[in-house]
């Protein structure tokens, strides 16, 4: 009985101690501060093995920086004690990768990290980076010749999520005539093309007018990508127009002549439109296929030409109407001595 009593005497001493501890201590923090790191396709997949990536880090300021290179799966974890590395201690850390070769960086390749005490987990970092392929898409006609001003889109295909899409002209800024030069992350595409204002074509190659492309980075032997190429062969007919003047010489002036009918006839000698000069003399021809016409004044008794009754011009520009003047004189029959 009297070492039960002591037993019980001694827990009832003790029992106040630990719960009193456990009320001022608190949240019991984390000695030591660690870091892990992982290197990232824009894809989201690890950019492991082949690749290694050197991270530099070091307090933020400081003139000592210190490296880490990452594992098979693209992953890296501190503190590396030292003297390979060093202790983490807290503060702000700058946390720096460079990439090699054709890698980019779609996240930023430098910042800045605060470190501290109290955390039950590791601080999570990461890079992502991307290297593009180069796409370059040449537009060209039924006969060969390079097609400028056409707009080439280039489309992410169903599953190439985190890509997106692109739209270049062809002929525009650096690029050649004829051609559309794109850089694209890899992965399966959609090109399709669109037509320049007022341009009526029908697709030769391919028939549907897009095509689909896996791009894949392939080294050329210096580290740089192979480019990819494109081809959309197109029947193309554009059109424009021709603007028609009429005038009376008379007295060193020209007047404008109203009423006149002019006829517009194709190579075939086929007629391709008719028209009659307005109150300013002038009747406009539009929607015209490209390639050459004649055109053709009306002849009527008691007005004598001044110019040809007939003019042959090519119509190879739709923004610009193809001009021609037809200039008469009226013929008395008589002179004045």
């Amino acid at each position: 009985m009297r070492t039960l009593a002591a037993v019980i005497l001694a827990l009832g001493l003790l029992i106040p101690c630990v719960s009193a501890f456990a009320q001022t201590q608190g949240p019991t923090p984390l000695d030591r501060i660690c870091v892990e790191g992982s290197v990232i396709n824009f894809d989201e997949t690890p950019l492991g093995a082949p690749y290694t990536w050197t991270i530099t880090y070091g307090a933020a300021g400081a003139q000592d920086t210190h490296t880490v290179t990452t594992d098979a799966n693209g992953q890296f974890s501190l503190p590396v004690p030292p003297p390979e590395g060093v202790m983490l201690e807290p503060g702000i850390w700058t946390f720096s990768l460079n990439p090699t070769g054709p890698w980019e960086g779609v996240t930023p390749l430098t910042f800045d990290v605060p470190l501290g005490y109290g955390s039950q987990e590791c601080v999570r970092i990461r890079w992502k980076l991307v290297r593009y392929v180069p796409v370059i898409v040449t537009k060209i006609d039924d006969q060969h010749n390079p097609l400028n001003g056409w707009v080439i889109r280039a489309e992410p295909a169903r599953g190439n999520w985190f890509a997106t899409p692109q739209e270049v002209t062809t002929g525009s800024g650096a690029n050649e005539p004829g051609e559309a030069e794109f850089r694209l992350t890899e992965g399966q595409w959609v090109f399709k093309e669109r037509a320049p204002s007022g341009v009526v074509y029908t697709p030769i190659m391919p028939a549907s007018g897009q095509q689909t492309l896996n791009v894949v980075w392939q080294d050329d032997g210096t580290g740089n990508p192979k480019p990819l190429r494109l081809r959309f062969k197109n029947r193309v007919t554009e059109f424009g127009c021709i603007e028609v003047y009429k005038f009376d010489l008379f007295e060193e002036s020209s007047i404008p002549l109203p009423g006149w009918k002019i006829t517009l006839k194709r190579a075939n000698g086929s007629v391709a439109a008719t028209g009659y000069t307005d109150a300013a003399g002038m009747v406009r021809f539009s929607n015209l296929p490209f390639g050459p016409y004649t055109v053709h004044e009306e002849i009527r008794n008691g007005w004598a030409p001044a110019s040809p009754t007939s003019v042959s011009v090519t119509v190879n520009n739709a923004d610009r109407c193809v001009g021609v003047n037809f200039i008469n004189e009226q013929d008395f029959g008589f002179s004045f001595v």
